[in-house]
């Protein structure tokens, strides 16, 4: 139960007069103490912050206290906010202000001094998470310029679902960020565990991950665009229960289950999601439809409407006017009408559909209606949702799709959806199939994604239990301690779990990100670089992703001339600017001619300086020579300013008087002009 008091500033103001009178006073003391204590922790200074609110919240079983200082300056729009408990213990403490909206591409101070910064926060504000805290990570983000240290709890050697986060400022090396998610007066279950090896069983006989195919879009957002392509996966079946660590059963733990992990149905429906047509192209007008149907052979808008109301689950009756049609291309490029439909009516009389048809072969493709009219089912009723929604559904299937009915299968099937994975060879798709969503008995909406491209063979993927060797690692299948609640207690159960669900590619199983792509393993191994004046930038850039050429590469050639797409892709990264379409954009924002395109080309001195001051927004500056002074005696009048802006930020040395302009550029050299570049 919380109980919250918010005071009004001039009474809050009052705390520190001796003798002040509140209306509770129990919670009064206990406030005014908070609040001195987290002043004095934090050394929050009176002259620059004025306190604007405290609230008492009943939280980990005992009261804390939240409260938030703004800034006394009038243009000033920092504040500090604050969790603490009555022993002084900080839980999450949070400092804002006004930050530059200048990326800073690399931290000022080293990673180890940033991971000492907040260890020695963390000591400092809650010595008993500090106590048990083990560091995990560190990151550092370009676009805020901190570090975000995290760390995990350990109870007799075994990790605990409680987790701490410092975020330090990488300039000031000063800890602007504190969240703990930790339970201060736990106990802990005790006794001797199933085997690992016994718990790995559980989990593939009971969980298990299996093979599908995926369906790969292009990315409309990401740098690099993908071919449409159907891959072959590991992904987790069912859902990503604990399994105890005592019987091996499968548990929930109540409340931890809303967060235990993507099962079949989360996933299932997230990956579909990605495939959804939301991202198809501009509409046509009637004279392109018109166009386009003459020359593609395309189904006309009438016979498309046809197709549409000939789906009785539709109901779309005469009373339900076609308002609305649109051709377009869909993810997959291929054409699709969409129509609308409504009664014309208002209020709760309004009923509105949309149908999107396959402008080529006629075939629907998706239907949605609104508004879903909606009860509350009984349990009864609830219990007999799924296998009515089902039987409905197949008869769908079969009467609209005869030639798909034999493809399919039911892969997931309850209160809210249904749907019927495609099946090629025993393999299940991931996105292919047909989705249904019921209420009251009728149909709510539907969706049919079926591609047409080429599906590989599925023996190209590796056993199922090579795939297990990875999937269940040490660091990723372990033995840990899960908080369960009764009341305001805590107790710690212990359970095995799988902490990471990553879908796997089935051929190289490594792990893939959103976009069924392989994540990268931004680590640098290079054999040649040691001892090298450039190694330190190098190794430097690496820790922010970011590398001249491959990183997985052995060796990085540091005396070689670097070529010219090699060196733009490097600095575009740098100055987070998309690759895809690399040319094509750097074109049409000036940076380089048509003419100059050459993607193997030896990239000379000047040109990556030219390159380097266009892409920093300084192209038009430089252009004009007459405000400049000569630097270099070997460098043109025309390239006069784009050597001394260069000198000025010290990418190039400024202390000599011959640049070398047309000099090849090698490796090493570019990457100390863009180090150079980020950090001076």
């Amino acid at each position: 139960m919380k109980k919250v008091i918010s005071l009004m500033l001039a009474v809050l103001m009052s705390l520190s007069v001796s003798g002040a009178v509140f209306a509770d006073a129990e919670v009064s003391e206990n406030m005014k103490n908070a609040i001195l204590l987290a002043k004095d922790k934090l050394g929050i200074d009176d002259k620059t912050y004025v306190m604007e609110d405290c609230s008492e919240t009943e939280n980990r079983g005992e009261k804390t206290y939240s409260i938030t200082w703004k800034s006394r300056g009038e243009y000033d729009s920092g504040n500090i906010s604050v969790e603490i408990d009555g022993d002084g213990l900080v839980w999450s403490y949070g400092e804002y202000y006004n930050r530059s909206s200048e990326s800073k591409p690399l931290p000022a101070c080293t990673w180890d001094e940033g991971k000492q910064a907040a260890q020695a926060f963390l000591e400092a504000m809650n010595p008993q998470v500090a106590k048990e805290a083990v560091f995990d990570d560190i990151i550092y983000s370009k676009y805020s310029g901190n570090f975000t240290v995290t760390y995990v709890r350990m109870h007799n050697g075994i990790k605990v679902n409680n987790t701490a986060a410092v975020t330090v400022n990488a300039d000031t090396r000063k800890a602007v960020g504190l969240d703990s998610n930790w339970n201060k007066n736990a106990t802990f279950e005790e006794g001797t565990p199933i085997s690992l090896d016994q718990a790995k069983d559980v989990f593939k006989s009971d969980i298990a991950y299996d093979l599908y195919y995926y369906e790969k879009a292009p990315s409309y957002y990401a740098d690099d665009a993908a071919d449409n392509e159907i891959c072959i996966i590991y992904m987790i079946k069912g859902e990503n229960k604990y399994i105890n660590a005592f019987t091996g059963n499968l548990e929930t733990y109540g409340e931890l289950a809303k967060n235990s992990g993507g099962g079949s149905s989360s996933r299932n429906e997230a990956l579909k999601d990605e495939m959804s047509d939301s991202g198809d192209k501009p509409s046509l007008s009637e004279e392109e439809i018109a166009y386009i149907q003459e020359v593609e052979g395309l189904i006309s808008k009438e016979e498309a409407e046809a197709k549409a109301r000939a789906v009785s689950e539709f109901q779309l009756s005469s009373e339900m006017k076609l308002t609305a049609v649109s051709l377009t291309t869909s993810y997959r490029d291929e054409y699709i009408y969409r129509l609308s439909f409504h009664n014309g009516k208002e209020n709760e009389d309004y009923k509105f559909a949309s149908v999107t048809v396959d402008a080529k072969d006629g075939v629907v493709i998706s239907f949605d209606s609104s508004p879903w009219s909606y009860r509350e089912l009984t349990e009864e009723e609830k219990a007999e949702k799924p296998a009515i929604d089902k039987a409905n559904a197949l008869k769908f299937i079969q009467q609209y799709y005869p030639d798909l009915a034999g493809m399919v299968e039911n892969t997931q099937n309850n209160e809210y959806t249904t749907y019927f994975a495609r099946v090629h060879d025993g393999v299940a798709f991931s996105n292919n199939g047909f989705s249904f969503h019921y209420r009251d008995g009728k149909l709510a909406s539907f969706d049919l994604s079926w591609s047409k491209l080429d599906i590989p063979s599925k023996s190209a993927a590796k056993p199922l239990d090579e795939a297990y060797g990875v999937i269940l690692g040490e660091d990723k299948f372990t033995l840990s301690y899960i908080p369960t609640y009764n009341e305001n207690q805590c107790e710690m159960k212990l359970a095995y779990r799988l902490d990471d669900v990553s879908v796997y590619s089935a051929v190289s199983l490594r792990p893939l990100n959103y976009r069924m792509e392989e994540k990268e393993d931004f680590e640098i191994a290079y054999t040649d670089i040691t001892g090298h004046y450039a190694e330190n930038a190098i190794r430097k850039l690496a820790e922010v992703e970011l590398a001249l050429g491959d990183p997985k590469e052995n060796e990085f050639h540091p005396e070689e001339t670097v070529k010219q797409e090699e060196f733009l892709t490097f600095v575009c990264k740098a100055f987070d600017r998309g690759t895809h379409d690399m040319y094509k954009n750097l074109v049409s924002s000036g940076i380089l001619t048509k003419e100059e395109i050459a993607p193997e080309k030896d990239v000379t001195r000047m040109e990556a300086i030219r390159y380097i001051v266009k892409l920093f927004g300084m192209g038009e500056v430089a252009e004009k020579t007459g405000i400049f002074k000569d630097i270099y005696t070997d460098v043109s009048e025309a390239d006069r300013g784009y050597a001394a802006i260069a000198a000025g930020y010290k990418i190039v040395n400024s202390e000599v008087t011959e640049l070398y302009p047309e000099n090849g550029l090698r490796r090493a050299d570019a990457v100390m002009m863009m180090y150079n570049w980020l950090t001076k």
